[in-house]
């Protein structure tokens, strides 16, 4: 996201690409561009069910995962 936000901030375009992820230096890289807007296109999994989160449950969730980032 830092990454992004500079680029923004430089008044620049954030490019459409698939990043991979160096363990070592905890740094991000291009591995591939996408020229053309198809490539985000997204196909519905038919084997699974629509997911259905009641405003308690998403909160639990959120907190779950806020708990996370604190370890």
């Amino acid at each position: 996201m830092h990454r992004q936000i500079g680029i923004l901030d430089r008044g620049e375009l954030v490019p459409q690409e698939t990043r991979g992820f160096n363990e070592d230096t905890g740094e991000t890289f291009a591995l591939r561009s996408k020229e053309e807007a198809p490539d985000y296109r997204y196909m519905p999994d038919p084997n699974l069910p629509p997911l259905l989160l009641t405003p308690v449950r998403s909160l639990a969730l959120v907190t779950s995962i806020n708990s996370l980032a604190t370890w």
